[in-house]
């Protein structure tokens, strides 16, 4: 997968690895559309924050973003060649094109286009 992500996402994601940092821009973006993130000085159970990403990712992102509100980026391109990866996994282990569609919400035309590549 060659995709360059943003620098603050590229940021995040050194101080508590790609997926999660993937998972909390997905879910910022989820909940109201806007991207908006606050990291609290002094993260604790129960907070947004770490309900995300858990209390271990969240005191990191507090050492380096503590009381700071970010707007994160889509990252779509991301999204899509991760997206990608799956529906061939999936195939390669001999799903149908249906299910495949059905899996990862789309339309069976997109998975043959997918696999086509």
């Amino acid at each position: 997968m060659n995709v360059t992500l943003p620098a603050q996402v590229t940021k995040i994601a050194s101080l508590i690895g790609l997926d999660l940092a993937m998972m909390l821009v997905e879910r910022a973006h989820g909940i109201d559309g806007t991207g908006v993130v606050y990291f609290p000085h002094r993260p604790r159970p129960g907070q947004f924050l770490v309900s995300l990403v858990g209390l271990s990712a969240a005191v990191k992102l507090s050492k380096a973003y503590g009381g700071q509100t970010i707007i994160l980026p889509k990252c779509r391109a991301i999204y899509r060649a991760r997206r990608n990866a799956e529906v061939m996994r999936m195939a390669e282990a001999g799903m149908s094109n249906r299910n495949i569609a059905q899996a990862v919400c789309l339309t069976e035309r997109q998975v043959r286009n997918v696999l086509a590549k």
